[in-house]
């Protein structure tokens, strides 16, 4: 889809199989499952993710789309982040709320599954999307996004 002239993806994530390899740790690079980085004691200065698992009513402002969390490791990280201009909102939150069950890569590697080795034999055969909708991990992710959306209209 195009927006302000500017192609932009805007497709459910439950419909992308990319997200949903990624979701389901099949498509990470081996180094990710022993990862000696995933802890709370980061190497860099600044640490950048997808803020999963915060509670969005509880921010100052609405952002118009994603939250990232920015975690400044060391001053330096710190010292780069108040030069950012103005425009970009920023809110300074607990670490707390950041260390939750969602974000597992601050306490540990991305755990390797059956179905990594499942999806790379497949991959070698078929291409990416084919490789995607022969894991276990796809039909669970699928479960989990409808079961997600009954509870949503039940819940109306």
């Amino acid at each position: 889809a195009y927006r302000d002239g500017e192609l932009v993806f805007d497709e459910p994530c439950f419909e992308d199989e990319y997200f949903s390899a990624f979701e389901a740790g099949v498509i990470h690079r081996d180094a990710c499952y022993e990862c000696p980085y995933a802890c709370n004691q980061r190497a860099g200065d600044i640490t950048l993710g997808d803020f999963w698992g915060l509670d969005m009513s509880t921010l100052g402002a609405m952002p118009p789309g994603k939250v990232s969390v920015v975690l400044c490791n060391t001053q330096k990280g710190a010292d780069v982040l108040a030069k950012l201009p103005s425009s970009v909102y920023l809110e300074e939150r607990e670490f707390s709320e950041a260390d939750n069950e969602e974000q597992t890569n601050l306490h540990e590697p991305s755990a390797r599954t059956g179905d990594r080795q499942r999806f790379i034999k497949a991959y070698e055969q078929v291409g990416f999307d084919s490789a995607v909708h022969k894991t276990w991990a796809w039909r669970r992710f699928r479960l989990r996004v409808l079961k997600h959306k009954v509870m949503g209209l039940v819940g109306r």
